[in-house]
């Protein structure tokens, strides 16, 4: 059975969870018309969607490799610093060093449901915003 609807799920209350956390500081509870519910609401999702919408993003682009130049500078700078056990003589070379990740890339599980999801948070924060301007 494919469950691959529960990462959605989960995703989906870590950024009801940013919603209401934002709602709360903004004080939707002491709002008196609603013109001002539907700002404060456009607002939480928003944030949520883009926070999310970035972190998807930020995944999509490490798991894709933009970021292994940096790691491979880490791995170089602790053994040739001798922090850890590998010789510096023994080093793997840059690319050996990518086609190491990739493969090991290529077992890891999607993450494009975090984008998705963020997308999905930003589009009702559009309707919310629409409903404001009319209201």
């Amino acid at each position: 059975m494919n469950k691959s609807w529960i990462k959605y799920l989960i995703t989906t209350a870590v950024g009801l969870g940013m919603a209401y956390i934002v709602l709360q500081i903004r004080g939707i509870w002491l709002a008196s018309d609603s013109k001002t519910v539907f700002k404060y609401l456009h607002d939480a999702f928003f944030i949520a969607g883009i926070l999310l919408a970035s972190f998807g993003a930020l995944l999509f682009c490490s798991s894709n490799g933009a970021f292994d130049g940096i790691a491979y500078l880490f791995h170089i700078m602790f053994v040739g610093h001798n922090w850890s056990k590998t010789n510096f003589k023994d080093r793997q070379t840059y690319g050996e060093y990518v086609e190491e990740k990739k493969q090991k890339r290529e077992n890891r599980m999607k993450i494009g449901f975090v984008l998705i999801t963020g997308f999905a948070f930003i589009a009702v924060s559009l309707v919310f915003f629409a409903i404001y301007y009319n209201v």
